[in-house]
């Protein structure tokens, strides 16, 4: 930290009002991180951080697919509705009522209330995808960059290296940023799932009718 902070720089800070002494210790935080993270990229060390550059991603792209195979699923469930709803409109079945019809109706708007609401996730989901990919491919980089500048020397000068510790430390906060919105999309989700289950159905794949 002192490499960072040298004690001779202290009295200056002292001297600075609050804002400007939050402002140098987020600074000041974040170039700490950023060689934390640096460190763990070469094995060295940065016990601890979590790796949002492969957790985001994955995340992503687990909550997609399960989005992803519930629309599949809803749209066959409405499909079903709609064709049995027509069948029964044309053919009068002398098994269904109106009543049932009705019913089927109802359902009907209810499963494609749902549908609608898990389109609507999933693009919310395929847009903090895209950002994740684009933060990760830029934290990568700049990681790549900073080893490229550092290599094998002892030593490079901080106004080279310093903003590179920053702007990756930036980087991986909002990767975990993202992280966040995506749990709570999952958090969406499921309580999604528990409005699916808000009514008994009616029409089944055992019914006569579908059948």
């Amino acid at each position: 930290v002192e490499s960072v902070f040298p004690r001779i720089g202290l009295k200056s800070f002292v001297q600075l009002g609050s804002e400007e002494k939050k402002a140098q210790l987020d600074e000041l935080k974040s170039i700490v991180n950023g060689i934390r993270l640096f460190n763990k990229e070469a094995g060295k060390g940065g016990a601890g951080l979590e790796s949002f550059e492969v957790d985001a991603p994955n995340k992503v792209a687990e909550l997609s697919a399960v989005i992803s195979s519930e629309i599949d699923a809803m749209n066959e469930v409405c499909q079903e509705y709609q064709e049995v709803i027509v069948f029964s409109n044309l053919r009068k079945p002398v098994d269904v009522t109106e009543f049932m019809v009705q019913r089927w109706k109802d359902e009907l708007a209810n499963r494609r209330q749902y549908l609608s609401y898990l389109q609507s996730l999933f693009e919310d989901v395929s847009k903090c995808g895209r950002k994740v990919s684009f933060l990760r491919e830029s934290y990568l980089s700049e990681l790549m960059d900073l080893s490229a500048m550092v290599g094998s020397r002892n030593s490079v000068p901080k106004e080279h290296v310093y903003p590179k510790f920053d702007k990756i430390a930036k980087l991986w906060n909002d990767l975990g940023d993202e992280l966040d919105v995506i749990n709570c999309r999952e958090t969406t989700l499921n309580d999604l799932v528990d409005f699916k289950s808000s009514f008994n159905a009616t029409l089944g794949s055992d019914s006569q009718v579908v059948g």
